[in-house]
C-alpha cells in the first residue's frame, strides 16, 4: 500500500513539475497538448518502471531532448511553407539547397536523438533505456489510434 502511494505522489509531483517546465518551453500547443504530455509522463513512468530517482534524472534529459525536437519541428515547417510557395519558381540550385537542408536537419535530428540516448544511459540501467524505446513507440501508436477512434476520417484508407 505505502509503495503504491508512493508511486501516486511521484507520479503527481512528476505531472506537475513537467507542466510547468513544459508550459514555459511551449511555443505551440494549448490544453489538449498538456494532455498529452501528462499521459505521457504516467505512461513512460509506469511502463519504464522509474524508481523516484531514476525519474528525477530521467525527465529534464527528456524534457531537453522534446525542446530541442519542438524547435526542429518549427525550423522544418518553416522551409517547408516557403519551398511550397516558392517551388515551382525555384532554380534547379535552389532545390538542391532545399534537399541539403532537409538532409542536414534529419542529421541534426539524429544527433539530438544520440545525445538524448548517451545521456539516459549514464542515469540509467541498459533494461530502461530498452524500455524507454519500447514505451516510446507503445505510445505513439496508443495516441494514434485514439486520433483514429475520435475521429475516424482522419486516417488514411489503405483503400483510396
Amino acid at each position: 500500500m505505502k509503495t503504491y502511494l508512493n508511486k501516486n505522489l511521484l507520479l503527481l509531483l512528476l505531472i506537475t513539475i513537467s507542466g510547468l517546465s513544459n508550459a514555459q518551453n511551449k511555443q505551440l500547443g494549448g490544453p489538449r497538448k498538456d494532455n498529452i504530455e501528462a499521459m505521457k509522463i504516467g505512461f513512460f513512468t509506469n511502463q519504464m518502471q522509474l524508481t523516484p530517482d531514476e525519474a528525477t534524472k530521467f525527465w529534464p534529459l527528456y524534457n531537453q531532448y522534446q525542446k530541442s525536437l519542438e524547435e526542429q519541428k518549427i525550423d522544418r515547417r518553416k522551409v517547408l511553407r516557403d519551398a511550397n510557395e516558392m517551388l515551382d519558381t525555384m532554380s534547379d540550385d535552389d532545390i538542391n539547397k532545399l534537399i541539403d537542408s532537409r538532409l542536414q536537419q534529419a542529421k541534426i535530428a539524429l544527433n539530438e536523438r544520440e545525445e538524448f540516448v548517451s545521456g539516459i544511459r549514464r542515469v540509467l540501467p541498459p533494461k530502461k533505456v530498452a524500455l524507454y524505446f519500447k514505451a516510446e513507440e507503445m505510445f505513439k501508436r496508443k495516441l494514434m489510434e485514439r486520433m483514429n477512434e475520435r475521429d475516424p476520417k482522419n486516417h488514411l484508407n489503405a483503400e483510396e
